[in-house]
């Protein structure tokens, strides 16, 4: 299993910024923000967001693994309630698919601890080299080796 893992620094995560919840986020078939990125972003901003889902019916199933990290999010059908909070928590997840898993990957660079984010190739499908540019933004994250080249290698 392929994962990519993110271990803070004594001095925190190196990535920091200043944010505040948008609401209201609804998706389209060719959005323009990823809802997997807006939720992981809001869990960590100032204030309520509300997202609401309308293309792909399972989306949130990844709002679980958000919860392990520490996130404050409700679901009811097709709409999310995010609160936001000063930080998440590290914690091992697995990308449900190519926008969940590249918002875990979010989350877990502004998360305490090490997340380490597995069934990376839904992420690999949508973002191919997402670790090489996110270490050159100066991110601390590495891919764990399991064996499988990553895509078009």
């Amino acid at each position: 299993m392929s994962s990519m893992t993110r271990r803070s620094s004594e001095s925190g995560v190196g990535l920091a910024w200043a944010a505040a919840a948008i609401s209201p986020q609804i998706s389209s078939p060719v959005s323009a923000t990823s809802i997997g990125m807006t939720i992981a972003l809001s869990a960590v901003s100032e204030g309520t967001a509300m997202v609401t889902e309308n293309v792909f019916d399972s989306r949130f199933m990844f709002v679980n693994e958000m919860k392990r990290l520490g996130a404050d999010i409700r679901t009811d059908g097709h709409h999310a309630v995010v609160r936001g909070r000063d930080r998440l928590s590290g914690a091992p997840v697995e990308a449900t698919d190519i926008r969940a898993g590249a918002g875990l990957v979010i989350a877990g660079l502004v998360s305490e601890g090490v997340t380490s984010v597995g069934e990376v190739f839904h992420v690999d499908r949508g973002y191919p080299g997402l670790v090489e540019d996110l270490v050159a933004l100066g991110a601390d994250i590495t891919r764990v080796d399991d064996g499988f080249p990553p895509p078009g290698a």
